[in-house]
């Protein structure tokens, strides 16, 4: 089965995923959704399925609970406590592609998010195949008014090419997230980060990843072109603090942000799950990580570990 990041499929237990990578035969997802005709509100062909991590999730059936937390039979990405899962290839029985097509019949949000990839490919240049759009437009359960419009671009090359030429795509309707807008956002949402709220709106607003488009909110995902090989590992992690220079950040745009570091005690690679962190580090800067590490790797979890930079020497 050929899938791609931010891909969501639905399991035979009814559960919607968001396809993140894969370990051997089974991928690596993120529960989204899961049929509940008590707390749900958004319905899926004939079902009611509930959103979690919104509001209601803590109404939901206890026999959700272990969606909210690892499985206990396997370790994943170093060992780390994510809200990653592996999912079996043939417990798939549906798969929502994130491409440039919506469902049928599609709404105002589904036009306006199909006619800003058109956009994005007229003014940044950027291939169709290296496009998608995800979320609830690809589910076809948007909703005007409450759906955000949330994009994928393949590859960090083509997002390179987004940034250089999103000031183009101005004149037809897009306007990047400011400082006010990031003001009320932080004042009705509880971003969970080792971040200070400066430092989440000055990378934030440094990603070009957020905004309106034609006053409809919309995001800008960037995956790997391919899905990333996670690996299992049963090794101790230790606690560990790492100073280093940056020597590749290639994959610090996608998540988790992957950077090379190196310093005294030798290379180090840091993973960070902490979405304020993509991005954030060039090549060549100094950061020092606080984590999880097994030896060769640094985990860095939201709320858990940190990744700052340092002032040059």
């Amino acid at each position: 089965m050929k899938l791609r990041e931010y891909d969501q499929v639905r399991t035979r237990e009814g559960t919607v995923w968001v396809v993140h990578g894969v370990v051997g035969e089974r991928f690596v997802c993120r529960p989204k959704y899961v049929p509940d005709a008590l707390c749900g509100r958004i319905r899926i062909g004939p079902v009611v399925y509930a959103r979690l991590h919104s509001p209601l999730f803590v109404r939901l059936p206890r026999r959700y609970d272990r969606l909210l937390r690892p499985y206990e039979q396997y370790r994943l990405a170093s060992n780390v406590p994510t809200n990653f899962h592996l999912v079996g290839a043939g417990d798939i029985l549906e798969v929502k592609s994130a491409t440039m097509t919506p469902p049928d019949g599609g709404t105002l949000v589904a036009r306006s998010a199909l006619d800003l990839c058109n956009r994005i490919m007229r003014c940044c240049a950027i291939p169709q195949y290296a496009l998608g759009v995800t979320g609830s437009v690809a589910l076809g359960i948007d909703m005007a008014g409450v759906s955000d419009i949330d994009v994928v671009i393949y590859g960090n090359y083509f997002y390179r090419r987004f940034r250089r030429h999103i000031h183009s795509l101005e004149r037809f309707g897009l306007r990047l997230r400011d400082e006010r807008d990031w003001e009320r956002f932080f004042t009705t949402h509880a971003v969970q980060s080792s971040h200070t709220r400066g430092t989440i709106m000055q990378r934030t607003l440094a990603r070009y990843d957020q905004g309106l488009y034609r006053g409809i909110p919309h995001t800008i995902f960037v995956a790997r072109p391919e899905l990333r090989r996670f690996r299992e590992t049963q090794e101790r992690l230790d606690r560990m603090s790492f100073a280093g220079r940056v020597i590749d950040a290639e994959e610090a745009y996608y998540y988790p942000a992957v950077l090379k570091l190196t310093g005294s005690a030798g290379p180090r690679t840091v993973e960070s799950y902490d979405r304020v962190d993509q991005w954030g580090f060039p090549h060549g800067g100094r950061v020092i990580a606080d984590g999880l590490s097994d030896g060769r790797t640094l985990v860095v979890l939201p709320g858990k570990g940190s990744l700052r930079e340092l002032p040059p020497t």
